[in-house]
């Protein structure tokens, strides 16, 4: 081919792109809402809120079908994630507190010396305000990881929102 030819083609090549209709804009994914997730009234469970994830995913566009279980995929991990992490929050450090109050006491019981038992029971005293406030620190920890393990709704919301609106 020569050279006029090849420009020739490339000329028309390129007015015909540009004659053709420029691609539109993506569209914009909507912000997913509870009212979207028609559940019956029951809690979502983790096989349901994955469901619901491509489901979404797919109809509005943010991903294709080609990408569905990847990224279902990532969802799965970040709820595991996230529910390791507030079971971690929930637990906080009530089994050592507890230990240390079961050896104070168990020295408590062995000691004979008056002075030595007034500080252990100071001891024991302040290890029980410890655990009592623990427990109390724990509280919404454990309001959290109840409705987590209930109902997946709201984290898979918040999760969709996060990837889709950077929320």
């Amino acid at each position: 081919m020569s050279w006029s030819k090849f420009f020739k083609a490339a000329g028309k090549a390129i007015a015909s792109a540009s004659n053709s209709p420029t691609p539109s804009k993506p569209k914009t994914v909507p912000v997913m809402t509870m009212d979207m997730i028609q559940s019956n009234g029951g809690p979502i469970t983790s096989t349901q809120a994955i469901k619901l994830f491509k489901e979404f995913a797919l109809k509005s566009g943010y991903l294709d079908k080609d990408e569905l279980t990847e990224h279902a995929g990532y969802f799965s991990d970040e709820m595991k994630e996230h529910g390791g992490f507030l079971e971690e929050e929930a637990a906080g450090d009530i089994s050592s507190l507890k230990e240390q109050l079961k050896e104070l006491r168990a020295r408590r019981k062995g000691e004979t010396d008056k002075q030595t038992k007034e500080e252990l029971d100071e001891e024991i005293k302040s290890a029980l305000e410890d655990l009592e406030e623990e427990t109390e620190h724990r509280q919404p920890a454990i309001r959290d990881l109840a409705a987590f393990k209930a109902d997946k709704r709201q984290f898979l919301i918040e999760y969709m929102n996060r990837q889709t609106q950077g929320r």
